[in-house]
């Protein structure tokens, strides 16, 4: 398909093909139309529709290098229960959830930041997430599939997980012996995308599978307050703390689905280095390495810094069919997504600066953020971050 080349002004694209000018100029006049007393952000005539998931196909990799990514693989129970374990930790990149080994058993690959989070604190996090004296499954999951097992990929996590069992079976904080097994990881099968992000999907029943297995129950009883290890998360606030910490229009945009003004928000000609996160988590979500100039009046990415910490909606609103883009641990509204972007992706993510929150370049390490800065290191290529959104 003939994508249009990032804008070099607010109407222009091509000197060359006055259709095609003309075509570019109309969809930035429909990108300003006021719809129900709002401004909408729409796609330019010659977009496709973007159907529901589509993002996912496209956006697979993300601008950090390969050297600073890990990945981590689980086991234990089903995969839905462990998922969100991992979601939302600070320096985790993505949690994807499939089958590992010819038994397929169910895992959870973590893809995290090296400098950020180390594979010892998930590795603690995660024998705080189960039985491991259970080698015939986990609570309400039984059978071969669901039993615990720590997935190594080099020497050094093999090493440190035999360390930290030996360390818990020293503990004598359970009288059972310990059944984990430790073993190389192998092939790893994508569970469907229904499967992905179950606990956001299907919250109902994601609610019903954790009260009948009593993980939750048991992990209190054993841990106590030691359950969940502490680590840092991102998280999103309670209603009230929202509507007290953010301003009328951010609260518009994120927690009613609003859409500010275009040409007059902070960040649609913000030209300097840095990452934008989500205004309500603080979770990191745009760089200014994918930012470009679309000629909407809005903010616009040709990807996510992470593909996991996103959510995609099907919006049909206005009489069309538009992608919602959300954050997943904010639950913000951030904008839409458009299939006329520029290479490599083709896409148009086109943001509310009001989600947004802009930490320039030199104030990462101030802000924790200071893993980042490897973005904005000369001659740094792209890398795939896990396979979820493959």
């Amino acid at each position: 398909m003939d994508r249009p080349t990032p804008l070099k002004s607010s109407f222009t694209v091509s000197t060359t093909f006055g259709a095609r000018r003309f075509g570019t100029w109309l969809g930035s006049a429909l990108s300003l139309l006021l719809i129900g007393g709002g401004v909408a952000c729409l796609p330019r005539p010659s977009a496709a529709e973007t159907p529901h998931g589509a993002p996912n196909e496209r956006v697979s990799r993300s601008p950090l290098p390969a050297e600073v990514l890990r990945q981590a693989t689980f086991a234990g129970g089903s995969f839905r229960a462990l998922e969100p374990v991992f979601e939302g930790l600070v320096g985790v990149a993505d949690v994807v959830v499939g089958y590992a080994g010819p038994d397929k058993v169910q895992v959870v690959q973590v893809t995290y930041l090296r400098d950020a989070i180390s594979y010892e604190a998930l590795l603690k996090l995660y024998l705080h997430s189960i039985n491991p004296t259970d080698g015939q499954g986990q609570f309400a999951d039984r059978g071969a599939e669901f039993r615990p097992v720590i997935y190594t990929h080099d020497a050094a996590q093999q090493a440190a997980a035999r360390q930290a069992l030996a360390q818990l079976a020293k503990s004598g904080r359970f009288k059972k012996r310990l059944a984990v097994m430790v073993s190389p990881a192998g092939a790893f099968h994508k569970a469907p995308e229904a499967q992905q992000d179950y606990y956001l999907q299907q919250p109902q029943a994601f609610a019903r599978h954790r009260a009948k297995g009593q993980r939750a129950a048991f992990l209190q009883q054993v841990w106590g307050e030691e359950a969940g290890v502490g680590l840092p998360r991102y998280t999103r606030p309670e209603r009230e703390q929202l509507r007290a910490q953010l301003s009328r229009e951010a609260y518009e945009v994120t927690q009613e689905e609003g859409t500010e003004a275009p040409f007059k928000n902070a960040y649609w000609n913000e030209k300097a280095e840095g990452i934008y996160v989500d205004r309500v988590s603080g979770e990191p979500l745009f760089s200014s390495t994918h930012k470009y100039q679309s000629g909407s009046g809005w903010p616009s990415f040709t990807q996510p810094l992470m593909p996991g910490s996103l959510q995609y909606k099907t919006d049909d609103r206005l009489g069309m069919q538009r992608t919602e883009v959300r954050s997943k641990q904010g639950a913000a509204h951030l904008g839409h997504v458009f299939t006329d972007g520029p290479n490599p992706t083709g896409l148009r993510y086109c943001m509310n600066s009001a989600a947004l929150r802009f930490v320039p370049k030199d104030q990462l390490e101030a802000e924790g953020l200071g893993h980042l800065r490897v973005l904005f290191e000369p001659e740094q290529g792209a890398s795939t971050v896990g396979q979820k959104r493959k």
